[in-house]
């Protein structure tokens, strides 16, 4: 048993709604369902009544809900606690960072904080599949900060009265095609347009489709390549497999150096970097770096 089919099971049961709680978790229906299937395997009985609409517990699942939340609640507990050990040092902070911006604009932002404050001890968390896990590791107290995009179209299930935000910086997606390629006209035409696109349990996915949603072209893209990391799609843009939506703070210089050009001016969306903490206490050195990033707000 794994503690996210207790999560999904908890998401399902509020939600009422598979599609819903898929979302508030950021992974697929599909994958919500064979979670909450697998949970029910284990348990050995039904635990949602999945032919009433919205879907209800079963008398079973009535009865497991409130063990499934505490269970939760206790392992988070246990690990709060537990990682307090390995973050005794007072000079070490703890991040978790969207792999895109921990490459290319962490750095920059932590050499301004030192300029600031003085060096610290910095552990960065990039490497967790999903935003949703991400998110956990705020909520559990493994982070002491985390850094994402944002965008008021894509909200991000973290209430602010628990989770204080700042808005430190603004970043452009824009789309783009391989430098070599025959220019791509969004605005005309019906041809079918390659397109690389980003994992469904991605918030880029999100913001894009949200963008997209509106666009004439929509019809004809056609997906050809998949991945949840930026450096992955720029990589197969540059060798001309389709068209991307990009952050601009992937190029280190020009597009064209990265072997991609713009597609068009047109059909761009801004993303606020955003910075989130936990809205109790926090430890000095981590006070310290939320007074210089509030000197960031944009």
């Amino acid at each position: 048993m794994e503690l996210k089919w207790l999560e999904d099971f908890i998401a399902v049961a509020n939600r009422q709604h598979f599609a819903r709680a898929a979302s508030d978790r950021y992974i697929t229906q599909s994958a919500i369902s064979r979670r909450i299937q697998a949970l029910e395997s284990w348990v050995g009985t039904s635990l949602l009544d999945r032919s009433q609409n919205p879907v209800q517990l079963t008398p079973a699942g009535e009865e497991y809900l409130n063990i499934a939340k505490d269970l939760v609640e206790r392992s988070y507990e246990g690990r709060a606690t537990i990682s307090r050990f390995s973050r005794i040092d007072k000079s070490s902070i703890t991040i978790g960072c969207l792999h895109t911006l921990t490459l290319n604009y962490l750095p920059e932002l932590l050499s301004s904080l030192y300029g600031s404050i003085g060096k610290f001890s910095l552990h960065v968390i990039a490497e967790v599949p999903s935003i949703e896990e991400h998110i956990s590791g705020l909520q559990n107290r493994s982070y002491d900060f985390f850094i994402c995009y944002a965008h008021d179209s894509v909200s991000i299930n973290l209430d602010s009265r628990y989770y204080p935000h700042i808005d430190i910086d603004q970043h452009w997606i824009r789309p783009y095609q391989g430098l070599t390629t025959e220019p791509i006209d969004l605005s005309r035409g019906t041809e079918a347009i390659d397109y690389l696109e980003y994992a469904s349990t991605t918030y880029m996915t999100r913001v894009i489709s949200q963008l997209l949603a509106r666009a004439p072209f929509r019809k004809r893209l056609s997906t050809m390549y998949r991945s949840s990391l930026a450096e992955s799609l720029l990589s197969a843009t540059s060798e001309g497999i389709g068209i991307s939506w990009l952050p601009d703070t992937i190029f280190k210089d020009r597009p064209e150096d990265a072997g991609v050009r713009l597609v068009t001016e047109e059909w761009n969306i801004p993303l606020n970097v955003r910075v989130y903490r936990l809205g109790a206490k926090m430890r000095p050195l981590a006070a310290k770096i939320w007074e210089q990033l509030e000197n960031h707000r944009i």
